[in-house]
């Protein structure tokens, strides 16, 4: 299958192309490299360096004719969106428009598979939170992924565009870098790997539900197979709070070291833990890493990465 990947030098980008260009995929990365890196690309794939939307990006994708595309670029950082929405609505809306745009403007129209995010669930909602559940986001960075699920609601029923967004709970894993508040198991790995303090924000009793990026890159694959379209949950169900995941990743790179405290960061969330029976019937995904093998693994990567050699 032709497969164009947005922000496929990412994190979860890079692990997807991999994944992708082993079963065999004739594929295209869209990356600014602004947080990519050449590095996540195996050699099969052929890489534009742009904005996603720009216009050099869109008649490359208008030339490859892709069968399917997967849209992972985006401003990832919750809290920035809150200093300033107008840059997040900028890409993470108006840029992906474009996209769709250029979608709608191709012969054969491409599946789109988006990759949204918890963060279009309110606080307070019961939790594992399901997917009837979102709705009035506690941050801008929520409320334009929302509404980019609203635009693919938009152009399956007046374009024929077929769609699914996937909700992605907290991604870790390998290669995942220390930016936003997905990233805390990077950054804290990082810290401790390089005999930094690692910093918890608030009293660290906040809870995410973190999901493996193995499990992430299996359900986008099964997205891409497949003709279900609308919202589903990537996720494993369960919360863990952010002590927790210190305290399993300090036992793994230095054991006895203890966190820094701040200040609770805007548009921090209290709990999240997210239902997947919806992917589970629709896809036929679970999650399979559990945390504690999840970290482990992790952990050992940024040993390596620091010099150190991994236990």
């Amino acid at each position: 299958m032709r497969i164009l990947v947005t922000g496929g030098a990412g994190f979860i980008g890079g692990h997807l192309v991999e994944r992708l260009a082993g079963e065999g995929h004739e594929l295209l990365v869209v990356d600014d490299l602004s947080t990519g890196s050449v590095e996540h690309l195996p050699p099969p794939a052929r890489l534009v360096e742009s904005d996603f939307a720009a216009p050099a990006a869109l008649a490359a994708v208008a030339a490859f004719r892709p069968a399917a595309i997967v849209h992972l670029a985006a401003q990832i950082d919750a809290a920035a969106s809150v200093v300033d929405p107008l840059a997040d609505a900028r890409t993470n809306v108006l840029s992906t428009l474009a996209l769709l745009e250029a979608c709608r403007a191709l012969e054969a129209r491409p599946r789109v598979v988006f990759a949204s995010s918890a963060a279009v669930y309110p606080e307070g909602v019961p939790l594992p939170a399901r997917e009837a559940a979102a709705g009035s986001p506690a941050t801008p960075y929520g409320v334009a992924k929302l509404a980019v699920e609203h635009y693919l609601a938009c152009y399956r029923s007046a374009h024929r565009l077929s769609s699914l967004a996937l909700r992605f709970a907290n991604v870790y894993g390998p290669r995942q870098g220390a930016r936003a508040e997905g990233g805390v198991v990077a950054i804290f790995a990082r810290a401790l790997a390089s005999d930094r303090r690692a910093r918890i924000f608030g009293d660290g009793r906040q809870t995410r539900d973190f999901v493996h990026v193995a499990d992430v890159v299996d359900a986008l694959v099964r997205a891409l197979g497949s003709a279900a379209q609308g919202s589903f949950n990537v996720s494993t169900a369960v919360e863990t709070d952010v002590r927790t995941v210190f305290a399993l990743l300090a036992g793994r790179l230095r054991p006895g070291a203890e966190p820094e405290r701040a200040p609770p960061r805007p548009g921090d969330v209290a709990r999240s833990a997210l239902s997947y029976d919806a992917a589970a019937s629709g896809l036929g995904w679970r999650p399979t890493v559990a945390l504690a093998e999840g970290l482990a693994g992790t952990a050992d990567w940024f040993l390596g990465r620091s010099g150190k050699d991994p236990r």
